[in-house]
This record gives structure tokens, C-alpha cells and sequence, in this order.
């Protein structure tokens, strides 16, 4: 007599349905999951964002800055600020691109890509910054990203710089608005060099 040795084929298939239920439940969970953090993290303690562009068009070189500042802060009112901004500088340009920040502002990190079209360069190498002793100065501190002091073209190149500041001036009261400044290229003008021919006024609201 032979013996059956293959299972009821009811049982089985009850089995294989449960894992499969089981099996979708889990990644409903684990996607529900995924969107409620991703709802948490979105734009918390957003302020405002203001856009900026500018171009070097008063000289014969293409070097280009556009991105936008965005103010965060709790109760409405923003102490942090993030600018995050690609730029692009013409191969023949020594000026590069600056960021010019405002007093009682502090930066507190700094990451740039540029130039990431050139590997074997360092791009901490092609970024500095600048700051001032003079508390009449509009400006605290300044950022430059592929300028060269010598005078001497870079080679130019792409990337994107993200900028970070927080308030210090906390024994005085934020106000409204405040302005960033942005500029780029260089020339010569009757044997003067100049930085920066081409730059604009950024205002950022601090309110919301």
C-alpha cells in the first residue's frame, strides 16, 4: 500500500495567503511611517525665503549666482538662516562670487561643492572667509568662492555652496528685515582691478 505524503493542498494554500497578508501589512505600516516623518520635518519653523540671481553682465565673463535664503525661527520670528546658492564662474574670472552678511549674524558652517567639475581640486581650498573689525560696517563677514587674489583666472568651474548663520546679537532685538548682498565677476577699468562689478541687495523678511 502506498502512502500519501503530499500535504492537503487547503491547509497550504491557507498558509501561503496569510504570509502574503502578512507580508503587505507590514510595508502599509512601514510606508505610513515613512510619510508621518517626512510630514514632521517638512518646513518646521519656516519663516520666509527670498530668491536671488546675478550675473556678471557688465564685463565680457559668464560667472553666474542664483539660489535662495531661507529665514527659520520659532514663535515667527527667525534666528537662523540658510543660504543655499549654485554658482557658476567663467574660466577667465579671478573675482569669483561673495556673500556679504549682515552684522549680528554669525556663520556657523559652510559646505561648497565648487569647483566639483575639477576632482582633483579641494573645494575647501576655493572657498574663505572674511571678516571685519569695523562695527560701522554694514557687513560682519563675507564669503568668497573662487576668487583668487593674485589677480590671476581660476579656470572656473560649477557648484553649490550652502551658507549657515545664526543671530548673536542677543542683547539687541531682531528686526523686521534684514539685507544679504551678492556679487560677482571682476574687471579692469583704467588699470584698476575691481571685485565684484556686478552685485545685488538680497532683503529677507524675519517675520512671519
Amino acid at each position: 500500500m502506498r502512502l500519501n505524503n503530499r500535504l492537503p493542498i487547503m491547509p497550504v494554500l491557507l498558509l501561503i495567503a496569510l504570509i502574503i497578508c502578512s507580508v503587505y501589512l507590514v510595508i502599509q505600516l512601514v510606508s505610513k511611517e515613512d510619510q508621518q516623518s517626512q510630514a514632521l520635518i517638512s518646513n518646521v519653523n519656516y519663516i520666509n525665503s527670498t530668491g536671488f540671481s546675478i550675473r556678471s553682465d557688465s564685463t565680457n565673463l559668464d560667472t553666474i549666482a542664483k539660489g535662495t535664503i531661507f529665514a527659520e525661527g520659532k514663535e515667527g520670528v527667525a534666528d537662523r538662516i540658510s543660504i543655499i546658492a549654485t554658482i557658476d564662474v567663467d574660466p577667465n574670472d579671478w573675482g569669483g562670487v561673495a556673500f556679504y552678511i549682515p552684522t549680528h549674524w554669525s556663520i556657523v558652517n559652510i559646505t561648497s561643492s565648487y569647483p566639483d567639475n575639477k576632482p582633483l581640486m579641494n573645494p575647501s581650498d576655493k572657498a574663505s572667509i572674511w571678516t571685519t573689525a569695523d562695527t560701522k560696517s554694514e557687513w560682519q563677514a563675507w564669503v568668497e568662492v573662487g576668487r583668487e587674489r593674485s589677480y590671476q583666472p581660476t579656470g572656473g568651474g560649477h557648484g553649490t555652496v550652502v551658507i549657515e548663520l545664526v543671530y548673536d546679537g542677543h542683547d539687541k532685538s531682531i528686526p523686521n528685515s534684514i539685507d544679504f548682498a551678492v556679487e560677482v565677476g571682476s574687471k579692469t577699468e583704467d588699470g584698476v582691478r575691481m571685485m565684484g562689478p556686478d552685485h545685488v541687495r538680497v532683503p529677507v523678511s524675519l517675520l512671519e
